[in-house]
């Protein structure tokens, strides 16, 4: 079994604070004749406890079952748990899949992927997190669920409920209010009694997303995509008419002179980087040099596709001179253009798609070309 020194020392500290009784090991059993009067802390791969402890229990395990008396609060931490016993204070559970069947005398609070509880007792507040949850039981104090899939028996004092499929089994009585968080309102059978209140409530996520189609903030927060799609590509190619006037006339050239050529690069150098970067990840070794070249290669190509965008609105504007001013409007109209295309839901998909080919298609090319150039001129 695999354990981490963090883990190990973690346990070995709490173990001495507590003045515990330790078991670090394959596997622990506890027979029905035993008894232990100490603090145990177990760290094994499968546990077995059959007889009673008087004190508290904290374990880590991958298999767990607990079927004797624990005098204080459990502390658990398993794979598989398996609870048929008697807990006299608080009951705290992190698991993967969890069958209960037994009697917490104080609090309990679980949270795990699949809980199956069957006649289970709890005497005071019940907390479960899980992803699918099928409890039975009874909870005098406060009882809450949260999971997608909820099936409830049994008697609940307050009960809150919130999950995707909520279903509550005949005969469950509720002596207080149930509240439950659904997206739509159940439709109780006669069978389950709720002496006080039912509430019907929507889920967090629901109510926040109604009260932000409803609001103006949503009308904000889609202008903000949309700027941020503009100025994203404005800003740099605003740069690059300072900085690297050049490149940016010889690959939006490109373009219009070999578009066909441009789209087939773009598509085949796509294609090369991906599955470049794919198998420097399966290598492992080679993996940190793929992160850092997707981490180049992804700004790289999403600034691309506004070459097209420049080369169009060059030739709206070709009347104009050469100059610097005439390469900026060029980048406002071009850019303009395509943020506007691209608004519309389909055919922004597709002309992303073409522009995204045919910018990095031409920008790959020109510098080869440029490679080539620096070779013959003896530069390289």
């Amino acid at each position: 079994m695999k354990i981490t020194l963090l883990t190990a020392t973690v346990f070995f500290v709490v173990a001495a604070c507590l003045e515990s009784r330790i078991h670090i090991g394959e596997s622990f059993w506890l027979q029905p004749d035993q008894q232990i009067r100490e603090e145990l802390v177990l760290l094994s791969e499968t546990v077995k406890l059959q007889g009673n402890l008087t004190k508290e229990l904290l374990v880590a395990a991958r298999e767990l079952e607990i079927l004797g008396e624990v005098g204080e609060d459990i502390v658990a931490a398993a794979q598989t748990v398996t609870f048929r016993g008697k807990c006299q204070g608080d009951f705290y559970l992190l698991s993967d899949s969890s069958f209960l069947h037994g009697a917490v005398r104080g609090n309990a609070t679980i949270l795990t992927r699949e809980v199956n509880a069957d006649q289970i007792q709890v005497e005071r507040n019940l907390r479960v997190v899980a992803e699918q949850i099928f409890w039975s039981g009874k909870s005098k104090g406060k009882a809450v669920f949260w999971g997608k899939k909820v099936v409830l028996g049994g008697q609940y004092e307050d009960l809150i409920v919130s999950g995707q499929n909520v279903h509550f089994l005949p005969g469950t009585t509720v002596r207080g209010n149930l509240t439950y968080h659904a997206r739509e309102p159940l439709i109780l059978p006669s069978e389950v009694q709720v002496q006080g209140r039912v509430v019907w409530q929507e889920p967090v996520a629901s109510r926040w997303k109604t009260r932000l189609d409803r609001s103006p903030f949503k009308q904000l927060l889609w202008l903000g995509r949309r700027g941020f799609n503009f100025f994203g590509l404005l800003l740099p190619f605003f740069l690059s008419v300072w900085l690297t006037p050049r490149l940016l006339s010889e690959t939006t050239s490109l373009i219009g002179n070999k578009p066909w050529s441009c789209l087939l690069t773009g598509f085949l150098g796509l294609l090369g980087i991906i599955l470049l970067i794919v198998i420097s990840v399966v290598t492992i070794i080679a993996a940190p040099l793929a992160l850092i070249s997707a981490s180049f290669l992804v700004p790289v190509f999403y600034l691309a596709r506004g070459f097209p965008a420049l080369f169009l609105g060059r030739k709206i504007l070709f009347r104009f001179p050469e100059t610097r001013t005439t390469w900026l409007l060029t980048v406002f109209v071009g850019v303009s253009l395509l943020t506007a295309i691209t608004w519309i839901p389909r055919v922004g998909l597709i002309v992303n798609l073409a522009c995204l080919l045919l910018g990095s298609g031409a920008f790959i090319s020109g510098r080869w070309q440029m490679f080539c150039r620096l070779r013959q001129e003896g530069l390289i």
